[in-house]
């Protein structure tokens, strides 16, 4: 998707990429004490939308319907995915296993595991780029460590 736009405008403009609010910014723009302000944001994110929500029901939906009718909806349609299935399958597997090491040949072995689900390392490398390029993800890649270590976590 951001490829896309960099291509479709390429020489009219510059490529601006915003990110959810840091805690501070987060802070500093909400009306909350610290502690307050810290849960809220460990609960729901930086989405500037929400800072001055009070309602924890309409965050809820607000993040439920950004996820399904904004994201999914979009990669569905950018990547003329049949079933995306998959593709949450693989996302809520990493966001429940934030800072932990993996890579394709990790979670394909992990979904036949766990799931008895045959999900290819291609697809499974593919869908992790589709994910990174739609800014739902972000490779962190490890640099303090050698040769094959290094390779196992591409």
């Amino acid at each position: 998707m951001s490829s896309d736009i960099a291509t479709e405008f390429r020489g009219r403009g510059d490529q601006i990429k915003l990110c959810p609010l840091t805690f501070v910014e987060y802070f500093e723009s909400s009306n909350l004490d610290f502690n307050d302000a810290f849960n809220e944001y460990l609960n729901y994110g930086g989405m500037p939308f929400l800072i001055n929500e009070p309602s924890d029901i309409n965050k809820i939906n607000y993040l439920n319907n950004l996820y399904n009718e904004i994201y999914l909806k979009d990669i569905k349609e950018r990547y003329k995915l049949k079933n995306n299935n998959n593709l949450t399958s693989i996302l809520d597997f990493i966001a429940s296993n934030i800072g932990s090491l993996t890579n394709p040949v990790k979670l394909n072995n992990a979904f036949k595991s766990i799931l008895n689900v045959e999900i290819s390392k291609n697809t499974i490398d593919n869908y992790l780029n589709i994910l990174e390029d739609s800014f739902l993800i972000k490779r962190a890649i490890r640099f303090n460590i050698k040769g094959k270590k290094y390779i196992n976590t591409l």
